[in-house]
């Protein structure tokens, strides 16, 4: 397949745009690394095995991409000049954006915190409140049967016989 200039310069600007999104794309997992940032004493093996495990999502997620990218972008085939325009690109977002998205990534922890607590009480406190308004009755209702059957469940024990009458040996 033949590509022309233009069709050089168009891949090159869109790998460069690609490789912001890569950029933007690994800020979400800095941002959550920065949020369960472990103290000193907890830092150990869960830590850094979840360290990899997003690190290895993050290049499966990202290598799925880039290849349905170049599928589309650059007919298949894979061109030198795109890998490097897509590196430079995450590179630029890294030393430019991405150091302000971390510089403020504490109020973005804070922001993100506050509308899930905000979500938790407008959609769960209201639905465990009103199931114990509906369970309370039943919940009553047990505790009488309870009281009231306490009586003949002390006299069907096994350490009483179940409440019959054993004679004993030798009378």
């Amino acid at each position: 397949m033949w590509f022309s200039s233009a069709d050089v310069v168009r891949l090159t600007v869109l790998s460069f745009v690609f490789g912001l999104g890569s950029g933007a794309f690994y800020d979400l997992f800095r941002i959550w690394r920065i949020a369960r940032r472990p103290s000193r004493r907890r830092a150990g093996r869960i830590d850094f095995m979840l360290c990899v495990v997003e690190d290895l999502l993050y290049w499966l997620i990202l290598s799925a991409a880039y290849c349905v990218f170049i599928f589309d972008a650059a007919g298949g085939r894979l061109r030198l000049i795109s890998l490097a325009a897509a590196a430079c690109g995450h590179l630029a977002w890294h030393f430019t954006l991405g150091r302000a998205v971390v510089f403020i990534s504490g109020r973005i922890i804070a922001a993100v915190r506050a509308a899930l607590r905000l979500l938790f009480r407008v959609t769960v406190v209201p639905a465990l409140r009103a199931l114990a308004f509906l369970l309370r009755p039943a919940v009553r209702a047990c505790g009488y049967i309870y009281d009231k059957t306490k009586r003949a469940r002390g006299l069907r024990s096994a350490r009483r016989g179940y409440g019959l009458k054993i004679p004993k040996k030798g009378k």
